[in-house]
């Protein structure tokens, strides 16, 4: 048998589906600096990982952050974690992400820690709709 569940949630987000995977708007803060740009869910990465163009546009010396090491299907490179304030669709939230060191590093996604774990998350992809609610610890 079959037991349905009920969940709710706060916003309603319309992805383009002609993207490869779902992309979302962010911006990120640090101190009195904001940068907006785009990201993507991916719900395979530990942890948020972003060009290191956009850190450097917050005013962060990259490699004075955490040095962590990430293994993809295309490689391994190194990435260095800060503390900001990331911004999605209207929730905030501290998070600790990561700074890719090289500047070839483009892609831009939103991993499990620092992002999917502060938030609830229904997806109907073929229609497009992303659904979001701030995780609220009881």
């Amino acid at each position: 048998m079959i037991v349905p569940h009920l969940l709710e949630f706060d916003e309603l987000f319309r992805y383009r589906q002609s993207d490869d995977g779902i992309v979302v708007p962010i911006a990120l803060e640090s101190g009195d600096r904001r940068v907006e740009f785009e990201a993507k869910i991916d719900t395979a990465a530990t942890y948020c990982v972003f060009g290191r163009g956009y850190g450097e546009r917050l005013g962060l010396e990259i490699e004075r952050g955490v040095e962590q090491r990430f293994g993809t299907a295309l490689g391994v490179f190194t990435a260095y974690g800060h503390q900001l304030h990331l911004e999605t669709l209207g929730f905030r939230f501290e998070s600790y992400v990561f700074f890719a060191s090289d500047h070839g590093m483009m892609k831009n996604v939103l991993g499990r820690r620092g992002w999917l774990d502060l938030l609830k998350v229904g997806i109907i992809d073929y229609a497009g709709e992303l659904y979001l609610s701030q995780y609220e610890i009881i």
